[in-house]
């Protein structure tokens, strides 16, 4: 985050001597980060007020440990989004506001090899079978952050485009199921597996926000 930072300042520095006004009020951008590739157009309404909008794909693995059960986790987050670019300097720094809409759910996998006791009885991984099952959170995502666009403020055409902000996801909401087992569908395996996702869905609590970090050139037009 330092870099970012560092990053945005060195860019303020080298462009405003370049500032110029221009008649272009549109630009598109391509950037990269921890909402993964994302394509946006901004057209500029005033030189305090822009509009942006856009597209973005991610999906990042990850283990989620819960208990003694470690999980395989795929996190998608993709979809459109719009936002509200406030400029309110005469500077290429902005604070802007929106929404995120689109997919943000983690599939979620646990294997074991080893043989639990349940309820008295000795279970081999081929009665119990496997944990899939998905943390979906809801369509929409708020987003709050600040940035940097030298898009309109150069007499060149390209700009360094700049995000730091959280977007909050909100509560997840775990499915879990226990597959391939011969076990599985039994009312024993199926009450631990309830169990389970009542704790997973705890443990998710505390990861209702997610930071977002983007770094990318845009070009106006």
């Amino acid at each position: 985050m330092k870099f970012c930072i560092s990053v945005l300042f060195v860019a303020l520095a080298t462009s405003l001597p370049a500032y110029a006004e221009r008649s272009e009020n549109w630009s598109i951008s391509a950037s990269a980060g921890t909402s993964g590739g994302t394509l946006e157009t901004t057209y500029r309404f005033t030189d305090h007020f822009h509009l942006r909008g856009g597209m973005n794909t991610i999906t990042v693995s990850a283990n989620i440990d819960d208990s003694d059960i470690s999980y395989d986790g795929d996190l998608e987050f993709k979809g459109g989004s719009a936002f509200v670019d406030v400029y309110p300097l005469d500077l290429p720094v902005f604070l802007t506001a929106g929404l995120y809409a689109g997919r943000q759910a983690i599939d979620l996998t646990a294997t074991s090899s080893q043989s639990f006791d349940i309820y008295g009885m000795t279970m081999t991984p081929v009665e119990y079978g496997y944990l899939q099952g998905e943390a979906s959170y809801g369509d929409y995502a708020p987003f709050l952050g600040f940035g940097y666009n030298s898009t309109f403020f150069t007499d060149n055409s390209f700009g360094l485009h700049a995000l730091m902000g959280v977007a909050y996801f909100g509560e997840a909401d775990v499915s879990l199921r226990s597959v391939g087992g011969t076990y599985s569908e039994s009312e024993y395996i199926q009450q631990l597996v309830e169990n389970e996702r009542q704790s997973l869905e705890e443990e998710l609590a505390d990861y209702e926000f997610y930071p977002i970090l983007q770094l990318g050139l845009s070009r106006r037009f």
